[in-house]
């Protein structure tokens, strides 16, 4: 038995201990005055009696009493009502010791306890039956968790694919209007590259015309070609006195003949289209057609 003070209470446990078998456990949480003390002795009796029924009560019971604080001496004197001269003193275990005790009975100790098996085994069953249900708990939570986390990551996949879907789209703009300025830049380099020939050449083919012929018309004209690259035609039309055959044919073999800046032909070729005696007015009309090479 120990008896523990308190404040204004005595705590009194009380453990029935048997041929090494723990047999009952009982604490009495009592007032500290004198009329505590016979109750203290009035419920040791009743367990008594009880142990006596059951059949774990020896006749002789002798107390082994442990203090912790400032127990009164006259809790003794009423305890010997009970337990007579057969109380012993004794110092309480410290903590540590009593742990160790307690480790050492619980591994050693082959006493079934206070619990009756039946109840022992509905407790064990409920206690495995709360783990099952803990656990599938756990793993219902864990698969909500990981839903939400894919929608979650299936939401933010499908802001980024919006997002790099309008990073396209503007880039595609971009890119179309880039293309279309390069084409539009492409087409005014040409049409400056068609300026600067067509000037070129009617410098060259005026400088160089015979007095006797003259020109009623010139056109330059750009003339796609069958490999997809652009060629540039100039035909020349003019007129001359009648019987200047002659210096339409020399005419043409100088444009044959002349040459760019690099030392290149102007013209790829040139071609007598056209020589023609007009009867009413006594001249002839010729026409020229000068190719460049292709670009």
């Amino acid at each position: 038995m120990q008896l523990v003070q308190g404040a204004d209470s005595v705590l009194a446990l009380v453990s029935w201990w048997f041929g090494g078998r723990l047999c009952d456990v009982n604490s009495f949480n009592l007032p500290d005055h004198e009329e505590s003390r016979g109750a203290l002795v009035e419920k040791i009796n009743r367990v008594a009696w009880a142990g006596e029924v059951a059949g774990w009560m020896p006749s002789e019971v002798t107390c082994h009493l442990a203090k912790r604080g400032e127990v009164a001496a006259d809790w003794k004197p009423a305890l010997a009502k009970c337990f007579g001269d057969r109380i012993r003193e004794v110092e309480p275990m410290s903590d540590v010791d009593l742990a160790t005790a307690t480790a050492e009975y619980a591994t050693q100790s082959t006493a079934p306890g206070l619990m009756l098996q039946d109840y022992a085994v509905r407790y064990r069953q409920r206690f495995q039956d709360g783990l099952r249900m803990e656990g599938i708990k756990g793993a219902i939570a864990l698969m909500l968790l990981s839903l939400v986390a894919y929608f979650g990551y299936a939401q933010y996949l499908g802001s980024k694919l919006d997002g790099l879907v309008k990073d396209e789209r503007v880039k595609g703009r971009a890119y179309t209007n880039a293309l279309a300025s390069k084409a539009r830049i492409e087409t005014l380099e040409k049409r400056k590259a068609l300026k600067s020939a067509a000037l070129d050449s009617w410098y060259e083919v005026t400088k160089i015309l015979p007095k006797e012929l003259s020109f009623k018309n010139i056109d330059f004209e750009w003339v796609p070609s069958l490999d997809g690259k652009s060629g540039r035609e100039l035909t020349l039309t003019g007129e001359a006195v009648s019987g200047a055959d002659e210096s339409v044919l020399n005419y043409q073999r100088a444009l044959t003949r002349l040459e760019l800046a690099e030392g290149q032909p102007l013209f790829s070729s040139v071609s007598n289209e056209r020589i023609r005696a007009d009867r009413k007015t006594g001249k002839i009309s010729w026409t020229l057609k000068c190719e460049f090479d292709a670009e």
